[in-house]
């Protein structure tokens, strides 16, 4: 059994690792895995919304008409007509992109302080149930408040990526190869 160099220092002086302070252990674990790229942080997300997806008997008519129902509601969002699968799942889970567009009109709803609309995901089983979301939807859509929410929100982050612009180095006062350190350092003092 090969012994860590560490473990060995610490039996060379007789040291008890149980005794060791947390921070201590904490050095002799091994570092934290990289961190997931953003497209494996989307596939975990959609796998969560997916196991989150309510399995139901569901037709066509009524995939539909809940179908309708989101994307006019994502565009008061403003996403402009991203299309929403309507594909439901091998073992009739409800679209996974309905289920992701429910939980943020939920949350969206909440922040504005309206809870007459609500959509208990879970409850989604069959066409009567997609049927009155849709409704609650469509409702939704047509609430003032909401569309006042939705236009705040629209005001305060607005086209935000049009309004930043980076600056060039030449802007940022970025140190030149000719600089030398001392007026470097002096630079940055002031």
């Amino acid at each position: 059994m090969a012994i860590r160099p560490r473990q060995a220092e610490m039996d060379a002086l007789g040291v008890d690792p149980e005794m060791l302070s947390p921070m201590e252990q904490g050095k002799e674990q091994a570092a934290p895995a990289a961190m997931p790229d953003s497209s494996e942080l989307e596939e975990g997300f959609d796998g969560m919304m997916m196991e989150m997806s309510p399995m139901g008997d569901y037709s066509e008519d009524s995939i539909r008409t809940l179908g309708s129902a989101v994307q006019m509601i994502l565009e008061l969002f403003g996403a402009e007509a991203m299309p929403i699968s309507m594909e439901v799942g091998p073992n009739g889970e409800l679209p996974v992109d309905f289920v992701k567009a429910i939980m943020m009109l939920n949350q969206a709803q909440q922040d504005a302080g309206i809870m007459d609309y609500i959509i208990d995901v879970e409850a989604l089983k069959d066409d009567r149930s997609l049927t009155e979301a849709a409704g609650k939807i469509m409702a939704l859509s047509k609430n003032q408040t909401f569309r006042s929410f939705l236009a705040q929100l629209d005001e305060a982050f607005g086209d935000v990526a049009d309004e930043v612009e980076t600056p060039s180095l030449a802007e940022m006062d970025a140190p030149t190869e000719e600089m030398n350190e001392d007026e470097l350092f002096m630079r940055r003092m002031k």
